[in-house]
C-alpha cells in the first residue's frame, strides 16, 4: 500500500517538474522577443 503511495506521489512529482519546465520554457520565449 505504501509502495502504491510512493509510486503515485513520483508520478505526480514528475508531472509537475515537466509542468513547470513547460511553463519556464514559454515564458522565457515570451521574454525573449520582448
Amino acid at each position: 500500500m505504501l509502495d502504491d503511495l510512493n509510486t503515485e506521489l513520483e508520478n505526480a512529482d514528475s508531472k509537475l517538474d515537466s509542468t513547470l519546465k513547460k511553463v519556464a520554457k514559454v515564458l522565457h520565449m515570451n521574454n525573449g522577443k520582448m
